[in-house]
């Protein structure tokens, strides 16, 4: 089975970092969110976008946006992870839409690895602008080793056409009879697919992805309330308000308000 892990598919500058040990596992599952993957010692096994992958010691990957893939390491070995999100690297997240890498193994080596290994490659998050520079620095050795192709329908899974789907046209009323129209399936069969595969109705999916929008607005921009909920594809103030407070516990002004303040 595929699993969504929703909390690795948040915007808003989310991260963080593990260490694995001793032959902690990690089926088949996909986010929203990258996933850079260090192997410290010992070896990984790596299935990425159904490419089958060994990650000896030093070696990195990077998992795309809603690329499936899972890790098997071996007994003694130890790998760190970091899940960030795309907002992070924007131009690297704008190179790379609608394209899948050829592998996904790459190296850093020279001065960068001990300056990542200080850095980054460990569980506690350094500053916002270090940690920054750090994915750059990575994420640009990914795309000088790794050739891009395009994605093709008949080269992917569904989920990563229902995730494109939904990321173009969540600004828009739709539904899930509509994706399963655009995508020329069966609504009944279309939402046992999603429910299993995502873990909650489309319905909740669908509000998360315009909550994520929406914050990101309220701290990027001035826009008033209202805009902001409908530029994120709420179709009522009401329904923006009830989904901002089970998320946060404040409205969103408030929860604006607090942000800033937060930061000075």
């Amino acid at each position: 089975m595929i699993f969504h892990q929703p909390d690795n598919s948040v915007g808003n500058h989310s991260y963080n970092a593990v260490i694995y040990a001793r032959g902690t596992d990690w089926e088949m599952h996909f986010h929203q969110n990258l996933e850079l993957i260090y192997a410290i010692s010992g070896n990984l096994h790596c299935n990425i976008g159904n490419k089958e992958e060994v990650l000896g010691t030093e070696d990195f990957a990077l998992c795309l946006s809603n690329e499936i893939h899972s890790l098997h390491p071996d007994s003694d070995t130890v790998y760190w992870v970091g899940v960030f999100s795309e907002d992070f690297v924007p131009e690297f997240a704008a190179a790379v839409k609608g394209k899948v890498g050829e592998g996904s193994r790459f190296r850093c080596d020279g001065a960068m690895l001990p300056y990542l290994r200080q850095n980054l490659l460990r569980e506690e998050a350094p500053d916002f602008y270090l940690l920054s520079s750090c994915l750059y620095a990575v994420c640009g050795m990914y795309l000088e080793q790794i050739p891009l192709t395009e994605r093709h329908r008949n080269e992917s899974s569904i989920m990563n056409f229902i995730l494109d789907y939904i990321a173009e046209n969540y600004r828009n009323r739709i539904t899930l009879k509509t994706v399963a129209d655009a995508l020329g399936y069966d609504y009944f069969y279309f939402s046992r697919i999603f429910c299993s595969v995502f873990g909650m109705h489309f319905n909740d999916y669908l509000n998360t992805y315009r909550f994520n929008a929406a914050v990101s607005l309220l701290l990027k921009t001035n826009l008033p309330i209202t805009q902001v909920a409908l530029e994120s594809g709420f179709q009522s103030i009401r329904t923006f308000n009830d989904v901002f407070r089970r998320k946060t516990g404040s409205a969103p002004a408030e929860y604006r308000k607090q942000k800033k303040r937060a930061e000075g």
